[in-house]
């Protein structure tokens, strides 16, 4: 046996080996300290357990309401109500938003809404959120579950309203059809009328009012052939009036004068019936234009009635005319009888004079009347003239009017279609066109991710703690001066006494991890090897911290004290209590490089996310090498010895 164990005397790292046990001895020397920490870490790990597992209480939050019933357009009870379905509160309500302050202020409830008149610009209801901020790390989030309630009514409101709009869009829409098959009817109407126009230009511009001057002329010349010839009867009649006495042997000759006149009268007869045929096409005429004229033309009336008039007149000189040839008639009868009464033929000679001048002067009235045709047919061809114009101006118009009608009718098509889509948008995405899904990137539980800062706590406690009593233990006692002056190297020393430390702080952390995993079944995604390391990287960078408070402690009091002094503001600043967040940049920034945070992120990367230290590298670096700067340098002070 003795050969044995100067065998193994000999071996590489024997005597590290050697101080490491005596330094686990020595802390299991403290049996009453070990069992007061392994009580202490089984109690702390079921507190945290059953804190953190299942229901969470601020999963009913109790939120005091203040919604006045005069609030212009507010419902308050249906707001009230709609705040209760979200399931995620219970309402107290409030009197005044005094009364809601004071329910805070009593910690009756977190959190509180009141209610205020909507805005003027865009009629928006304003809403006041008071929380209770003497907890930064709750008050946020009551702050942010008051608010969700808030926006899920608001999402209800305006899912109602936009559900109310969408049954009103079918009826616009319907409406838009109809207005857009009236603009079809009356472009349909428009053309219907744009060909009626076309064929009343046509019919009016075939009014010739020159070949109806023309005629009128042709007539008045008829007229005066008339009126010389009447002339000549005149005369005739005259001289034979005063030929008459005693010249009976002159009767046959003047009664083949007579007959002569009477075919003349025939003639002339059928001339009058000539200018009364023409008279009565141009009546025809004019009437057909007055009839397509809307309303009719009141100058084109009047004419009408003037050609009418004579056509009357030509009616009675025909008449007269044929009176005339039956007076001739019976004056060829006197002649033939004038030898028996010369007077009554001198009085039939004066008979027919007064008829033709009649005659004469009825011919002399149509002349006027033909004159007011003529100038009538020219304020007719001036009408006709305007007409033609408003016809042009009219089809122009319509032009216009068709153009902008078939732009409304595009808008209106547009906007149908436009209809369509939003139609094919449900109210639902409108009012919440967003869906958001709470996913963890990790299938854990709270507690498990609880269980890293737990076991990086326990490390930093235990190690810096013990490692720092212990040797200040050992150097008030003489035992770390005997170690100095025996022939063990100093560094041999220090490496055996951060080993011992890091096997006990290895195995509080497996006592943390055994009860986690069978108590509350939480789950090692990384590699256990992987994660021991991770244990003995946090167990090695507080034992080395441990030992630099020793350098500068005398006494085991002051060195408990200077190791808390170091490890709150650690605790404080590991996100923890308060997430490193809600920290200024200067002091966030200088948390993340501290070891306790260092240490935490380590093991949640191995145990929760499944990561590997060769992707931790540079934490591992960060946490390992300031450690051994400070191991160092507690290694080569002077004083400590």
């Amino acid at each position: 046996m003795p050969a044995l164990k100067e065998l193994l005397e000999k071996l590489p790292g024997a005597r590290i080996a050697r101080i490491a046990a005596k330094e686990i001895a020595v802390i299991k020397s403290q049996w009453f300290v070990l069992g007061l920490i392994l009580l202490m870490l089984i109690i702390v790990v079921f507190i945290i357990g059953l804190a953190f597992t299942g229901k969470s209480t601020l999963e009913n939050l109790e939120i005091a309401v203040y919604a006045p019933a005069n609030i212009r357009g507010f419902d308050s009870e249906k707001f009230i109500k709609q705040l209760e379905d979200t399931n995620k509160i219970t309402i107290l309500r409030a009197v005044s938003s005094d009364d809601v302050e004071r329910i805070i202020y009593e910690r009756q409830s977190k959190v509180g809404i009141i209610v205020h008149e909507p805005e003027a610009r865009y009629g928006r209801y304003v809403i006041d959120v008071v929380f209770d901020n003497s907890n930064i790390a709750t008050s946020l989030f009551f702050f942010d579950v008051a608010r969700q309630a808030v926006q899920s009514v608001g999402f209800q409101t305006s899912l109602q309203l936009l559900q109310e709009i969408w049954e009103n869009l079918s009826q616009i829409k319907s409406d838009l059809q109809g207005e857009v098959e009236r603009v079809e009817k009356f472009l349909q109407q428009l053309d219907e009328s744009e060909l009626t126009l076309l064929d009343l230009n046509e019919s009016v511009t075939a009014i010739n009012i020159d070949e109806m001057r023309e005629v009128l002329n042709s007539q008045r010349n008829r007229n005066d052939v008339i009126k010389a010839k009447l002339d000549q009867y005149t005369s005739d009649v005259e001289f034979f009036s005063g030929e008459i006495e005693g010249l009976p042997e002159r009767l046959e000759q003047h009664r083949l004068s007579i007959a002569d006149y009477r075919q003349k009268g025939r003639d002339a007869v059928t001339r009058l019936e000539e200018r009364d045929r023409q008279l009565a096409e141009i009546e025809q005429d004019l009437d057909e234009v007055n009839s397509q004229i809307p309303g009719g033309s009141p100058q084109i009336e009047e004419a009408l009635l003037e050609i009418r008039s004579a056509r009357a007149e030509i009616s009675s000189a025909r008449s007269d005319i044929e009176a005339a040839e039956a007076e001739m008639n019976s004056a060829e009868q006197e002649i033939v009888e004038m030898q028996e009464s010369v007077i009554a033929i001198q009085g039939k000679l004066e008979t027919t004079d007064a008829s033709l001048k009649d005659l004469k002067g009825e011919i002399d009235s149509t002349f006027t009347d033909l004159d007011s045709i003529n100038e009538q047919l020219s304020s007719i061809g001036s009408t006709i003239d305007e007409i033609i114009a408003l016809i042009d101006d009219s089809l122009e118009s319509k032009k216009d009017v068709d153009s902008d009608l078939e732009e409304s009718k595009e808008l209106m098509a547009s906007f149908i279609d436009s209809l369509d889509e939003l139609g094919n948008l449900d109210p639902q995405f409108l009012s919440n066109p967003v869906i958001i899904n709470k996913l963890s990137a990790y299938n854990v539980d709270k507690f498990t991710i609880l269980v890293p800062s737990l076991i990086a706590i326990v490390i930093m406690l235990t190690a810096i703690l013990l490692s720092a009593v212990v040797f200040i233990n050992e150097k008030i006692q003489g035992a770390y001066l005997r170690m100095v002056l025996s022939t063990t190297k100093k560094y041999k020393l220090f490496i055996g006494k951060i080993f011992g430390q890091i096997i006990f702080s290895v195995f509080l952390a497996t006592i943390i991890l055994v009860v986690s995993i069978i108590s509350f079944n939480v789950p090692i995604a990384g590699n256990i090897a992987e994660l021991y390391v991770a244990f003995a990287l946090a167990s090695f960078a507080f034992v080395a911290l441990g030992l630099f408070i020793t350098n500068f402690t005398r006494l085991q009091s002051t060195t408990l004290l200077t190791a808390l002094v170091i490890m709150i503001p650690l605790i404080f600043l590991s996100g923890i209590i308060l997430p490193v967040e809600l920290m200024s940049e200067i002091v966030s920034s200088i948390a993340e490089k501290l070891p306790l945070n260092i240490s935490i992120l380590i093991v949640t990367e191995v145990l929760v996310k499944g990561n590997t230290l060769l992707n931790l590298a540079p934490e591992i670096l960060l946490l390992v090498i300031p450690s051994l700067v400070l191991l160092l340098f507690t290694v080569k002070n002077k004083r400590i010895d």
